[in-house]
């Protein structure tokens, strides 16, 4: 099916199924998130005009992402004990937007169904521009003349691990049967408007 088919048939199933949802996020499998992630980012849409945002994040390699990629701020990622994890995101903040596009991210759900989500009459099989796509359909929706461009809040840090080598980020304290972080690839954000 693909990554842009998939996100797309999800946000129809909303869209067909909750008419009422305000927004909607994507995330992918291998997040982490501390408590309340996401209530800034619906602040922030709810205050501004914008279509989406995103968090700043951290990856594994100990960058921070959009601001600071391709440079090392973290030299040791905590990611085997999620409350360490999730004590240093939160060190890692400061009020700031900047502009720059990051996974995961909150869609204002009526913004992205006027884009039509990911536009699949030119992404067809595998590819990694729908991200790209998408942004371009909301540079349209916003208004070529407005300059806009995605931004991140980066009051908001989360981090993103990708497991390798069959590593996962695990519970602190639990011991090696501890489960695994698992997060759902979608999110809904109900919110009747």
């Amino acid at each position: 099916m693909g990554i842009a088919a998939g996100r797309t048939a999800c946000f129809e199933h909303v869209w067909a199924n909750f008419p009422e949802v305000a927004f909607i996020s994507e995330l992918h499998v291998d997040m982490a998130f501390p408590m309340g992630w996401v209530s800034p980012l619906l602040a922030f849409l709810k205050r501004t005009g914008e279509p989406m945002v995103c968090p700043g994040i951290l990856t594994q390699e100990g960058e921070l992402h959009p601001e600071g990629k391709g440079e090392k701020v973290v030299p040791v990622v905590p990611l085997h004990d999620l409350a360490a994890l999730c004590r240093l995101l939160a060190t890692l903040t400061e009020e700031r937007v900047v502009a720059g596009f990051v996974h995961p991210v909150v869609h204002r759900s009526v913004a992205l169904r006027e884009v039509g989500g990911y536009d699949l009459r030119f992404l067809k099989g595998k590819q990694g521009f729908e991200d790209d796509a998408l942004l371009l359909g909301y540079q349209y929706y916003m208004g070529t003349r407005s300059g806009w461009r995605p931004k991140c809040l980066l009051s908001v840090r989360r981090t993103w691990p990708h497991s390798r080598g069959g590593k996962q980020l695990r519970r602190s304290g639990g011991g090696n049967d501890a489960p695994a972080i698992r997060r759902a690839e979608w999110q809904v954000t109900v919110e009747v408007q």
